[in-house]
């Protein structure tokens, strides 16, 4: 299950990286709610922690707050991809 994430995580920062330059927070929300639950499985708390700091700026129409949380994810997601 981990090489599965692991081969998943590129894919996952990009599709959050359009959905990020969409502009769109509804679809902001609803990705980092599924990233969230994605890697709250394999444990990775740090990275949902991020995911769940995103929804919830997301939810509340701050679009500053989940540019601020993909610089965040930027960071924490290095474990993943490297």
């Amino acid at each position: 299950m981990l090489r599965e994430f692991h081969a998943l995580m590129p894919g996952y920062r990009l599709a959050m990286e359009e959905i990020l330059a969409e502009g769109d927070l509804a679809a902001v929300s609803a990705a980092a709610h599924r990233f969230k639950g994605t890697v709250s499985m394999l444990g990775a708390r740090d990275l949902a922690a991020a995911f769940a700091q995103m929804q919830a700026a997301a939810k509340d129409r701050r679009a500053q707050g989940t540019r601020r949380r993909r610089q965040a994810l930027t960071g924490t997601s290095q474990w993943v991809t490297s």
